[in-house]
């Protein structure tokens, strides 16, 4: 019984941790639509295979972050009559599934590369594309040092995942220009 109770006060709806998840949500779901839109939009009008490359990365993170939207705020809600010890339990399945866009991510990006590798090099210049991909690194290194510390603050698994996409994204988008 004493072990009941200290497992329901430790699991009872807490504003602030509410109020990080809503601000790492909004922070993870705009950075990515905004990077998705933009590095689509100019790898359309600029025919950059890297670029795209990495559009199709922020594609499945605005995916992953519409998971994670869901997931987490699944886990915020109150313990109702189905569910009497709370949510938590779908935050750990949220990581899961950010995990494996991850992983489907990373397929593509190897898949594209290599096809670009065996179709042959072309000259890169110092242009809009090579602007975009390291911008779009400046971006995600900011989303993810936030992410990070609310992952921290909040002890969440799911933004610990987010938060480690965001710093492979920072990887991905320098292998993208230097490629």
């Amino acid at each position: 019984r004493k072990d009941n109770m200290q497992w329901i006060r430790d699991h009872q709806p807490d504003p602030d941790r509410d109020q990080a998840f809503k601000t790492a949500l909004i922070i993870t779901l705009a950075g990515n639509i905004l990077l998705a839109v933009g590095k689509g939009i100019i790898s359309y009008l600029t025919g950059s295979a890297a670029l795209y490359a990495d559009a199709a990365n922020s594609v499945s993170d605005v995916i992953y972050s519409l998971a994670l939207v869901l997931g987490l705020w699944l886990t915020i809600q109150p313990p109702d009559l189905s569910h009497p010890q709370g949510h938590s339990r779908f935050e750990p399945l949220v990581g899961l599934v950010v995990s494996l866009m991850m992983v489907i991510a990373g397929y593509e990006a190897i898949r594209t590369s290599i096809g670009r590798f065996i179709a042959g090099g072309e000259v890169i210049e110092m242009n809009l594309p090579t602007i975009v991909l390291l911008s779009s690194a400046a971006i995600k290194a900011g989303m993810f040092i936030s992410i990070r510390k609310l992952a921290k603050d909040t002890n969440s698994p799911s933004l610990r995942v987010s938060a480690k996409d965001n710093l492979s994204d920072v990887l991905t988008s320098l292998a993208a220009f230097l490629g």
